[in-house]
């Protein structure tokens, strides 16, 4: 399959509530990792998290981490599920007051879906 697109979206009970620009999940299980997520304010996702900050302390439940690859030929959908933090760092920077939160991750299991061809946008 030749991808010509890929979303990284952090979803609540089936819900997409964020995304991440960069993910990596370790090998050979793949059940933890890192990934960076740009934000422009302040704002979390009051469901997962009790405090300002997405932090593993403030989380109350877990999440996914949903990857949608697709292409010509079709694509596939892989799910990161009950994923839990367990380390973040932040950045700050440039005028519009951006963040980069860098979080360090494990998820409970992954699973791979394949897209059927004429079904992938």
């Amino acid at each position: 399959m030749t991808t010509e697109h890929v979303s990284i979206d952090i979803q609540f009970q089936g819900k997409t509530v964020g995304a991440v620009q960069t993910f990596h999940a370790n090998e050979p299980e793949g059940l933890d990792g890192y990934c960076y997520r740009t934000r422009f304010d302040l704002s979390v996702a009051k469901d997962i998290f009790s405090g300002d900050y997405p932090h593993p302390n403030a989380q109350k439940l877990p999440f996914d981490f949903v990857i949608t690859e697709t292409g010509k030929d079709g694509g596939t959908v892989t799910v990161f599920k009950n994923v839990w933090l367990t380390e973040v760092g932040y950045a700050f920077g440039g005028e519009k007051y951006v963040i980069v939160d860098q979080l360090k991750w494990e998820a409970e299991s992954k699973s791979s879906t394949s897209i059927p061809l004429g079904s992938a946008t």
